[in-house]
């Protein structure tokens, strides 16, 4: 059983949110209720913003070569994520209390603490 209270705010946190109030793509009951279309919606709007993110870092102490990787790398994720999305948003089917988004709710908080700290000191 996962804790969707938990991975609603890894989300939060990576969306840079300050929500007060129930609701809307990354709420808890997204995770509880597990519609594929929902997550999907969800994968796709974090692949979104995690552009938007990256855009705000400069990493002024890697080589160009470095760099290139780097974007290469996290470009071709991101438009995989986005693909990913896209057939879940298409499928029927629910997960619900899957423990994979507990998983993934813990990557999304090492991401955004990752780029807080890129965003402020690249």
């Amino acid at each position: 059983m996962s804790d969707a209270c938990r991975i609603e705010n890894s989300f939060g946190y990576f969306f840079e949110s300050s929500r007060e109030s129930r609701g809307g793509p990354y709420d808890a009951d997204v995770f509880r209720g597990g519609r594929k279309k929902d997550l999907g919606e969800l994968l796709y709007k974090f692949a979104c913003h995690f552009e938007v993110r990256l855009r705000r870092i400069n990493l002024k102490s890697a080589t160009q070569n470095e760099r290139n990787v780097v974007k290469i790398t996290i470009e071709e994720s991101i438009r995989s994520l986005k693909h990913q999305s896209t057939q879940l948003k298409q499928m029927q089917d629910t997960e619900p209390e899957d423990y994979h988004w507990e998983i993934i709710g813990n990557m999304v908080s090492s991401i955004a603490a990752l780029l807080d700290l890129l965003e402020t000191k690249g």
